[in-house]
C-alpha cells in the first residue's frame, strides 16, 4: 500500500468524505470567481469599447455613419447593463447615445434611471432637463425641484450614503445641544439644538417627500406616439386630442398586463398599451 493510501485510509471513511467535500467545495468556489473574474472583465470590456464607438461617432462626418455608431454605443451599454453593470454613469452613457439618435423616450428613461440610482449625478439631472426641452410645450414633466430642494439646494451635491451620513451627524449634535440645554439651562444649547435639527430636517425630509410623491411605480413613453385611451380597450375613445410622444413620463395607477392606467405629472389619467412603455426598474 502506498504512503498516499495508507494516509488516506487512516483517515477513517467519514472524515475522508468530509475531506473530499471540502476540496469539492474549494474546486467549485475556484470555479465561481473564476468565472466571475472573467465574467468582470468582459463587462469592463464592453463599457471600453462603447465609450469608444460613442467617441467614434463623435468624430464621424456622415450622417449615417454617426447614427449606426451611436446605435452600436447605445447597444453596447446595454449589454453591459443587462450583466449587472447597473451604475449612474454607464446608465448616463446610455441615454447619451440615445439621445444622439434622436430616441428621445429612450434617453429621458435612461436618465431617470441613472438618478434613481444617484440622485446627485449632475450630467444626467443636466442632459435630462435638455432631453425635456425636445417634448412638445403640452406635455407636462416632473416639477424639477420644489421649496424645500430650493431652500436646501447644497443637499444635491450629496450621495446618498454623504447625505446619511451628514443626518446621522446633526441628528447627534441636535441631541447634545438638547443635552446641554437640559443640563445647564441657556440659550446656547437651544440654538444649537434648534440649528442642527433644522439641518436635520432639510437633509432627510425632501427625500422623504419624494418617497411619498413616488411610490407609485414610474415609467416614461418609449413609442413614437402613443394614443392614450379612455379605457383599457383598442378602440375606447381617446383621452387626449393628440398622441403622447416618445419620453412622456409618468406614474402607474393599475396594471392590467396588457394594458396601464397611468397618471401624467399634471395630475390627468388615461390607459396605454403596456408595450409603449418602458418602467424605471426594467434592464
Amino acid at each position: 500500500m502506498s504512503q498516499h493510501s495508507r494516509l488516506i485510509s487512516g483517515l477513517g471513511p467519514a472524515r475522508y468524505t468530509s475531506t473530499r467535500a471540502i476540496w469539492a467545495a474549494l474546486f467549485i468556489l475556484g470555479v465561481l470567481f473564476g468565472d466571475s473574474a472573467m465574467a468582470a472583465d468582459e463587462i469592463r470590456d464592453t463599457i471600453e469599447e462603447g465609450i469608444e464607438t460613442y467617441q467614434r461617432a463623435m468624430r464621424a462626418e456622415r450622417r449615417d455613419e454617426r447614427m449606426a455608431l451611436f446605435a452600436r454605443s447605445e447597444h453596447l451599454f446595454s449589454d453591459a447593463i443587462e450583466r449587472g453593470a447597473r451604475n449612474a454613469s454607464i446608465e448616463t452613457n446610455r441615454a447619451n447615445a440615445a439621445l444622439q439618435t434622436a430616441r428621445t423616450g429612450h434617453a429621458i428613461w435612461g436618465y431617470r434611471r441613472a438618478l434613481e440610482i444617484d440622485p446627485s449625478h449632475t450630467q444626467a439631472r443636466r442632459n435630462l432637463e435638455q432631453a425635456r426641452t425636445r417634448l412638445p410645450d403640452w406635455v407636462s414633466t416632473p416639477e424639477s425641484s420644489g421649496f424645500a430642494d430650493t431652500f436646501f439646494f447644497w443637499r444635491q451635491a450629496l450621495s446618498p450614503s454623504e447625505l446619511r451620513l451628514w443626518a446621522a451627524g446633526c441628528f447627534a449634535l441636535a441631541a447634545l445641544g438638547l443635552a446641554i440645554a437640559l443640563i445647564r439651562p441657556g440659550l446656547t444649547g437651544r440654538l444649537i439644538a434648534l440649528i442642527f435639527s433644522l439641518l436635520w430636517i432639510g437633509l432627510l425630509a425632501p427625500g422623504w417627500i419624494e418617497q411619498q410623491k413616488e411610490s407609485r411605480p414610474a415609467g416614461v413613453l418609449i413609442a413614437e406616439e402613443t394614443i392614450a385611451r379612455s379605457a383599457d380597450a383598442r378602440h375606447a375613445p381617446p383621452r387626449f386630442t393628440e398622441p403622447l410622444p416618445a419620453g412622456t413620463e409618468f406614474l402607474v395607477v393599475e396594471d392590467r398586463q396588457a394594458w396601464l392606467e397611468i397618471e401624467l405629472h399634471n395630475g390627468r389619467r388615461a390607459w396605454v398599451p403596456a408595450s409603449a412603455v418602458a418602467p424605471l426598474n426594467q434592464p
